[in-house]
């Protein structure tokens, strides 16, 4: 539960759009591994959503995924929010993130939008898990 909150700290302090969180956030719905690898051997880095397909002692085979731009776009946000927050409690979730992306000061509403609904698929996830650990 920490790696949530971590990543929803990192979310909701988010001013733009960030492909690193993005990647993040592919990982927790789809059950991915996230990794920083370098990049073109300029050491430049790059973030990864990979599956793992295959791992021996001396080396592993995985499956490099592309992933949404969940913090840039509206779309991609909406499906994210699709696919974890249950039906039930989707407008409740929606519409903290959408009354908290309108009063934002530090980034535009447009820019905000898509930051909050990840915020908020984050908040749900918290609140299933702690349902969950309840249980």
């Amino acid at each position: 539960m920490s790696n949530l909150l971590e990543l929803l700290t990192r979310v909701e302090r988010a001013t733009e759009p960030d492909r690193e969180l993005d990647a993040r956030l592919e990982c927790l719905w789809s059950g991915w591994d996230f990794e920083r690898m370098p990049r073109d051997g300029e050491g430049s880095s790059g973030f990864f959503a990979y599956e793992k397909i295959a791992s021996t002692a001396a080396d592993r085979l995985v499956r490099i995924h592309d992933f949404k731009r969940y913090t840039a776009s509206l779309d991609a946000a909406m499906v994210l929010a699709d696919r974890l927050i249950p039906p039930s409690r989707r407008r409740a979730y929606l519409d903290a993130a959408w009354c908290t992306a309108w009063y934002r000061k530090d980034v535009m509403f447009l820019t905000a939008l898509p930051l909050e609904i990840c915020a908020s698929v984050l908040r749900a996830r918290l609140e299933i898990d702690a349902a969950i650990a309840s249980c």
